[in-house]
């Protein structure tokens, strides 16, 4: 099995076939999510019916969060 390390502030960009089937192709939605993340992704859980509103957007559990 082949083990592949990934060094910290290294950059992968997408293929063009990635690019053309993605469904963010604003660049004003990428910086929003980017700047924001949590006001980013509560905007969009508004949008949503809930039976009960949310209590926080997001927590760090472990192992989930790296």
């Amino acid at each position: 099995m082949e083990e592949y390390v990934v060094k910290r502030g290294e950059i992968f960009l997408p293929s063009r076939e990635l690019k053309e089937i993605a469904w963010v192709t604003s660049k004003r939605i990428y910086k929003d999510a980017s700047r924001d993340p949590l006001s980013f992704w509560s905007g969009f859980a508004e949008e949503l019916a809930w039976f009960r509103r949310w209590r926080r957007i997001y927590w760090e559990r472990l192992p989930h969060y790296s």
